[in-house]
């Protein structure tokens, strides 16, 4: 004899159809859902491929360059040393003179190593600076100093202004790295008018 329903089972076959339809379209939504989410991520990363693309060589190029840099200059620990290790009655007197129309001399020779006393002195009708960051940042300075005035001790310096018609100062330095440094006065168009000379150290 075939198994029949009764009219309470037929309605649990009802309810449970219904519901596993139900949870089916749940299963569907979400999935859609899922999808569209995917497809969003999926657009967007296209959209802004080109972009990437473009500014990927800027980026390298910016890595290569910082990681060839050349590495930092001496401590200032290390600059104090050896400012204390040197003997400086040794000092070579040394002197540069600014004038409207340039420095003399225009070119001074250094040797690396050798403790020195640089005059640097202003005999123009104008305030002048002796602007050489790069040769200041290659040098362990023990002190500028304004004789009879002032002394400024500090591990580096970058410029000087010498105020005009006898303005000058002493530095007292010891050359650490070799090569050719530009020194000029920067104000206005001193430098093209000749104010402006070259430091060699050897």
């Amino acid at each position: 004899m075939a198994p029949t329903l009764s009219a309470g089972g037929t309605q649990g076959l009802i309810y449970l159809n219904r519901h596993a339809r139900c949870l089916s379209s749940i299963a569907v939504h979400r999935e859609e859902k899922f999808l569209s989410r995917q497809n969003w991520w999926l657009r967007s990363t296209l959209a802004t491929l080109p972009f990437t693309l473009a500014i990927l060589p800027f980026t390298l190029a910016i890595l290569l360059v910082a990681g060839c840099a050349a590495p930092p200059g001496p401590s200032d620990a290390e600059l104090a040393e050896v400012v204390q290790k040197t003997d400086w009655s040794r000092a070579r007197h040394v002197r540069i003179v600014l004038r409207d129309a340039g420095f003399a001399p225009t070119e001074l020779r250094l040797r690396a190593g050798e403790p020195y006393r640089l005059t640097i002195e202003n005999q123009g009708a104008n305030n002048h600076y002796f602007n050489a960051p790069e040769f200041f940042a290659s040098i362990a300075a023990r002190k500028a100093e304004v004789a009879q005035h002032a002394e400024i001790k500090a591990p580096r310096f970058s410029s000087f202004e010498l105020h005009a018609a006898g303005g000058f100062v002493d530095v007292y330095f010891v050359p650490l790295e070799k090569g050719r440094f530009r020194a000029h006065c920067h104000l206005g168009n001193h430098a093209e008018m000749g104010v402006e000379g070259v430091l060699v150290v050897e």
